[in-house]
C-alpha cells in the first residue's frame, strides 16, 4: 500500500522594515539641519538608517596628515550622533572614498553605529545585509577625473565584493534574502552616472553588475553619484538598484522591505526626497 502525505509548507509572519537612506552629504551642514527639520515634521518610523558613504571630505595627498585624519573622523562620528538624536534606530554606515582611513580596515568604531565595509550582518530572519565601501579612480580617456579610495582598480574592488558575497551566502542558510549596500553601482546602471559640473561620466563599476545578477539579491542600495537626484532602475529579472542622491543636493531616500509568508523578502517601495 503507498500512503500520500501533503507536501508541508513552513508559513511566516508577514513583516516590514523601513530604512531612511541617506549617501554623500559632504559635511553639509546645512542639508543636515534641513533633514533634521524634515524628520521631525514627518515624523516616519524606522527601523535603521543605511548610511552609504562620503560623509567626510578627506581627499587622498592629506592621509599621512594625522589633524586631518582626526577630522575626517570627527565629521563622521558627529553626522552619526546627528542622525541618532533624531532617527533611535541602528545606523549601519559604509565608507565612501573620502572617509578617514580606519574606516577601511575597521579599526574605527564609532558608537550607535555598525560599520558594513566587508561584512554581512543579519537584519533580520531570513535578511542579510552586505556591504562595500570605497571607490576606484573615475576616468576619462585614460585620465584620472576623481580619485578613488582605498581601491586603484575595478580589479580590486571586484575582487573585495565576490569575496564577500561569497562568504554570505555560504555562512547563511539557502533561504536567505540579501541587501547589498556599496558606495559605487554597477557601470551598467544609470544610477552610477556621476556629475563632474555639467559633465556626466560613469561611476559604476562593472564587477559589481556582474556579481550582483549572479547572487541572490533583492536590491541594490549605493551612492556615490552625488547629484543624479535619485534614481530607482530595474536591474537583472526581479530587483532594483537604487541611489538616493546626494544628501550634500538635498536628496535621500526611504526603502521598505517587505517579507511574505513564504519567508522571501522583497524591496516593497522606495520614496525619494528632496529637500530642496
Amino acid at each position: 500500500m503507498q500512503i500520500a502525505f501533503p507536501t508541508m509548507q513552513v508559513v511566516h509572519e508577514p513583516k516590514e522594515l523601513r530604512a531612511l537612506v541617506i549617501s554623500d552629504s559632504h559635511t553639509s551642514g546645512a542639508q543636515l539641519n534641513s533633514l533634521a527639520a524634515w524628520l521631525k515634521a514627518a515624523n516616519p518610523t524606522y527601523d535603521a538608517v543605511f548610511l552609504l558613504g562620503n560623509v567626510s571630505n578627506m581627499v587622498n595627498r592629506f592621509r599621512s596628515d594625522y589633524s586631518a585624519e582626526d577630522e575626517a573622523t570627527r565629521q563622521l562620528a558627529d553626522t552619526i550622533a546627528f542622525l541618532n538624536d533624531y532617527v533611535h534606530k541602528p545606523i549601519f554606515y559604509i565608507p565612501g572614498n573620502t572617509e578617514p582611513t580606519a574606516t577601511y580596515n575597521l579599526m574605527l568604531e564609532i558608537p550607535e553605529s555598525i560599520n558594513l565595509h566587508k561584512r554581512a550582518v543579519q537584519l533580520d530572519e531570513g535578511l542579510v545585509v552586505i556591504g562595500l565601501g570605497g571607490a576606484m579612480p573615475i576616468k576619462k580617456e585614460d585620465k584620472e577625473v576623481l580619485e578613488g579610495y582605498p581601491y586603484s582598480s575595478t580589479e580590486e574592488l571586484t575582487k573585495d565584493l565576490s569575496a564577500c558575497v561569497e562568504f554570505a551566502t555560504k555562512t547563511f542558510p539557502p533561504t536567505t534574502s540579501f541587501l547589498l549596500l556599496t558606495h559605487v553601482g554597477p557601470e551598467e546602471a544609470a544610477t552610477a552616472e556621476v556629475h563632474l559640473g555639467a559633465e556626466k561620466v560613469n561611476g559604476g563599476c562593472k564587477g559589481v553588475g556582474e556579481l550582483v545578477k549572479s547572487g541572490k539579491i533583492i536590491g541594490h542600495v549605493h551612492g556615490h553619484s552625488t547629484l543624479a537626484g535619485g534614481l530607482v532602475k530595474p536591474f537583472g529579472p526581479s530587483f532594483p538598484v537604487i541611489n538616493p542622491g546626494g544628501l550634500v543636493a538635498g536628496h535621500f531616500g526611504e526603502i521598505s522591505l517587505r517579507r511574505g509568508i513564504d519567508g522571501v523578502w522583497k524591496v516593497a517601495d522606495v520614496q525619494l526626497r528632496n529637500l530642496n
